[in-house]
């Protein structure tokens, strides 16, 4: 069943990055390309490709490498010849192997997709920002529970204009904004004319740098939508058990919301202060709210928080906030904007009483 769609999807080619060899997913998965791992009944290559073939999109290809005969056996199997698997001969990197597919895509739009990703984003808004704000690259942005070893995204919050991606690793004591790149991305296609025939170069390294240094128009689409890496066994056993409750589809934006706001000056008190007891408490009750189903809110007053200290602190104990509410003067206003933003239909306000 195809969605209803305002985007035209046939100016839509996917291309899904499956070359890796899945080192750290091994201990569980020690025979099996980390695309094909099953996790929750499904394979999690199979998941994406039915994820696009559901809202519309023709042309699919699966850039393969590591054991790329069998990911390409197992989808024709399954798909026939409906999706092209491409397969490196040696590796070319994260954006080199685009080298390999650029000239036989023929549409306006290629969206990229890392292969270890479990997601269920509303396609149609991340489409239609895109060409909206007219971008060239716009890349997908969020928080996520591991920022420090994670490549971060530097944007302007109010035009969404990204300015630097900030590689792994950091420096040892540096604050940062939990910005993480999501690794779902949309380029123009006459993009990859910046992509060097069979020269190995990096996706986050090289690639998005040379679009910064050329001054292309690249967007951040800061989402909270279930998007998740899958590939370690600590990470594959969270997202199984998210897909046990239903959390991405609980999360997307279509689907009606409840948020816990947590105030963001108390919270920096509270971490100043670092008393052991309270921060323990605080910490684990986060924890608990990041496990479930509600969206955590910070919400602060005029620009008054440095939130890249309070989302350091949590970042570096695996926690983080969803997304924050900066009001100014018009309280009821600008709730009533959040609230319609992100779909919420009930909010409460997290108790600092220890």
């Amino acid at each position: 069943m195809i969605k209803n769609q305002s985007i035209n999807y046939q100016d839509y080619c996917v291309a899904i990055l499956a070359g890796g060899k899945g080192t750290r997913i091994q201990s569980l998965f020690p025979d099996i390309p980390k695309p094909l791992v099953e996790i929750a009944g499904k394979q999690v290559l199979l998941r994406q490709i039915d994820f696009f073939l559901e809202y519309g999109v023709k042309k699919i290809i699966v850039l393969a490498g590591f054991r790329g005969e069998v990911i390409k056996e197992r989808l024709y199997k399954k798909y026939n010849n409906l999706i092209d698997v491409v397969i490196e001969e040696t590796p070319l990197g994260t954006s080199g192997c685009l080298s390999l597919i650029k000239k036989s895509i023929n549409t306006k739009y290629l969206i990229f997709v890392s292969g270890d990703l479990v997601f269920d984003i509303d396609l149609e808004r991340f489409c239609s920002f895109h060409q909206g704000k007219k971008a060239q690259c716009t890349l997908t942005v969020h928080s996520n529970f591991h920022p420090m070893d994670a490549d971060l995204i530097s944007f302007d919050e109010i035009t969404l204009k990204v300015i630097a991606l900030l590689v792994r690793p950091h420096p040892q004591g540096s604050y940062y904004l939990n910005n993480v790149n999501a690794a779902i991305s949309i380029l123009n296609v006459e993009l990859l004319s910046y992509i060097e025939e069979n020269n190995p170069k990096n996706f986050e390294r090289d690639f998005i740098p040379l679009l910064v240094k050329n001054k292309i128009d690249i967007y951040a689409y800061k989402s909270i939508e279930y998007i998740r890496d899958m590939g370690t066994p600590e990470r594959f056993n969270r997202v199984s058990n998210d897909l046990s409750k239903f959390l991405p589809e609980k999360l997307k934006y279509s689907f009606k919301k409840k948020s816990i706001f947590i105030d963001m000056a108390t919270l920096e008190k509270v971490f100043l202060e670092n008393n052991i007891y309270i921060n323990n408490k605080l910490l684990s009750d986060i924890n608990k709210i990041n496990y479930s189903e509600f969206i955590l809110t910070g919400f602060f007053y005029k620009n008054s928080i440095k939130r890249e200290f309070i989302e350091t602190v949590l970042g570096n104990r695996n926690l983080k906030l969803d997304t924050f509410f900066n009001y100014w003067d018009d309280f009821e206003g600008e709730l009533r904007d959040f609230i319609n933003e992100y779909n919420i239909s009930d909010i409460s306000f997290y108790s600092f009483n220890f």
